[in-house]
């Protein structure tokens, strides 16, 4: 069943804001009702919203991961502005709400759930991929072709939880303001019991930008009391002194069964400035990217990281 702008009268761009949120799970319409009454009244009330502000008024209908998935695609579809940024990370970073769109765009979402719960029943094949991508507002490409590019960070979002059994990473550069956007749904998914694998380099130099970034994330996991659900590797080869780029694969993997592959490192400029391009695969593709990424987790170049010194 084909979805299409003119079926809820909103432009490509809020509809498909408005459909990737309708995609979420354990999301219906009396939740997002919910969400823009509260949304408008702490915005009419302070001028500015959080994540932190919103989830304790709302959260017999959202979990903070949903809460979290929807201001980061209100966010890409400039309903949400960041005004001020919070040290503690993005949950406690206040926002500006344009509120017409905003009313707009839940609502649609709403009778876009009802669609997504038909078209459930005519999924994709599972050996098709999906592509997805981050792309530059200014990039002249129509609006019905972006429409059907999904966007690369809100997918992996959705990804992380979904999880139910493990999550593995593989990637070259973390950066903190990009990281975030993942680092508190990789949480509530390892609170939820799933085992986080991260694999990347640079793990034993605590100069390195990647060492502070999973040094924070290993932090937070101790705070939270979910430390032993994730799993540091760092794969590296060094060679005369010196340390070489052994793998500049970008990959997620969730429960054995869908993957991502692409060029995003986890980045600021990867999820949201430069032009990244990936695929979703699912099984049994995903299966076989599972065997190469313990085969790299044993390998003889892999360190396991047990902790993050000061």
């Amino acid at each position: 069943m084909a979805m299409n702008s003119s079926a809820t009268g909103t432009t490509s761009a809020l509809f498909e804001a408005a459909w990737q949120i309708a995609r979420l799970p354990d999301v219906d319409a009396t939740a997002l009702t919910l969400l823009e009454g509260v949304l408008l009244l702490l915005h009419g009330r302070n001028g500015l919203v959080s994540i932190q502000s919103v989830q304790p008024l709302v959260e017999n209908r959202l979990t903070g991961e949903r809460i979290e998935a929807i201001f980061l695609t209100l966010t890409g579809a400039g309903i949400l502005t960041r005004q001020r940024r919070d040290r503690r990370g993005a949950t406690y970073d206040q926002y500006q709400i344009e509120s017409d769109r905003l009313r707009q765009i839940l609502r649609d979402a709403a009778l876009l759930k009802q669609a997504y719960d038909r078209l459930q029943e005519e999924t994709t094949p599972a050996s098709q991929a999906q592509l997805i991508a981050t792309l530059p507002d200014n990039l002249p490409l129509s609006p019905d072709v972006k429409r059907h590019i999904p966007s690369l960070a809100a997918t992996l979002h959705r990804l992380i939880t979904t999880a139910s059994q493990e999550i593995i990473i593989l990637n070259p550069f973390f950066e903190q303001e990009g990281f975030s956007r993942l680092a508190s749904a990789l949480l509530a998914a390892a609170g939820r019991g799933v085992v986080v694998t991260i694999i990347t380099r640079q793990l034993s130099d605590g100069t390195a930008v990647n060492y502070r970034v999973m040094k924070q994330l290993w932090e937070q996991s101790r705070q939270q009391g979910v430390a032993d659900q994730f799993h540091f590797y760092e794969y590296q080869q060094v060679e005369d002194g010196r340390v070489l780029l052994t793998s500049h694969a970008k990959v997620m993997l969730v429960d054995g069964r869908t993957a991502y592959i692409g060029s995003a490192n986890l980045t600021e400029y990867g999820m949201s400035r430069f032009i990244e391009i990936g695929v979703v695969l699912q099984e049994p593709q995903a299966y076989q990217l599972r065997l190469l990424l313990f085969a790299l987790v044993n390998a003889t170049e892999t360190t396991t990281i047990e902790t993050f010194n000061e």
